[in-house]
């Protein structure tokens, strides 16, 4: 039994040393998220679709395909919460990119931005117009 004892305590300083040493290694940082991301900015592309506040001090990149069933639990389930938690509030802004999986999902999306520039540009009656002749 006693052996057992200074394996675990053993094994127990060596995690902890492991997790001071990579805690001093990466610069001691108290802020988390600079961790991750190095501190940089996201670009903002002329495709992306931006959610939020231009001036949220955090981003949020999301990558989905519009025929994957998790990014569609995702958009059902989290999204919304994430919204109204975080997005509506100004702490966050979130970056929707495609990330087309299949053929499917890649004409989807060339679907929805066409569609979506002409709504933006107020031309969806002569669009639809064009589309039945």
């Amino acid at each position: 039994m006693n052996k057992q004892y200074t394996y675990a305590a053993i094994a127990g300083v060596l995690i902890v040393g492991s997790g001071l040493g990579a805690y001093a290694y990466l610069g001691g940082s108290a802020n988390p998220i600079a961790l991750v991301t190095g501190g940089e900015k996201v670009e903002i592309k002329p495709t992306d679709m931006v959610h939020g506040s231009p001036t949220a001090p955090v981003t949020i990149v999301e990558y989905a395909s519009m025929t994957c069933p998790h990014c569609a639990a995702f958009q059902k389930d989290i999204i919304p919460k994430l919204n109204k938690d975080y997005v509506d509030t100004g702490k966050v802004k979130v970056i929707f990119r495609e990330y087309p999986l299949d053929g499917a999902a890649r004409m989807a999306s060339a679907v929805a931005l066409l569609l979506a520039t002409v709504i933006a540009k107020g031309g969806l009656y002569l669009c639809y117009c064009q589309v039945a002749m």
